[in-house]
């Protein structure tokens, strides 16, 4: 093959996909997204004693992730920085992680309020949000 003229340098590894949902129970929304190497993740589902990884992104639009289809190759110097799992990318995002925890209890007063536990990505910080009480509204 001959180049006839240069194109731009390739910045970085992406690659054109559809939000489907697949390997994830569904529910995509069907748009066409551009997705790069920092979009990518792994997600990991356990059927007995069975271990499986795929590589996996979550839409911008929607929000529903879906597994990368057994066609695209992702080169291996992508895959090296591929973090290991959600929490890890939600990390390397920056992006904080809401997780509501049963059985979390005060320490003086109704040992039954709900508290919702926020970990901020980056760094350790913990903070107890209690929740309303349902029964009191």
């Amino acid at each position: 093959m001959k180049v006839l003229k240069k194109g731009r340098k390739q910045k970085g590894w992406s690659v054109e996909l559809k939000c489907t949902g697949d390997g994830n129970q569904g529910g995509g929304c069907g748009a066409k997204l551009l997705v790069e190497a920092a979009d990518l993740f792994l997600t990991h589902h356990y059927v007995h004693v069975e271990h499986d990884i795929f590589t996996t992104f979550k839409c911008s639009a929607c929000g529903v992730m879906t597994d990368l289809p057994k066609s695209v190759r992702v080169p291996s110097y992508v895959s090296k920085q591929i973090p290991q799992d959600y929490r890890s990318w939600l990390k390397r995002q920056g992006a904080t992680v809401r997780i509501p925890i049963e059985g979390l209890y005060r320490q003086e007063g109704d040992a039954t309020a709900p508290h919702q536990v926020e970990l901020k990505a980056g760094r350790y910080n913990l903070v107890l949000k209690e929740e309303p009480d349902a029964e009191a509204e």
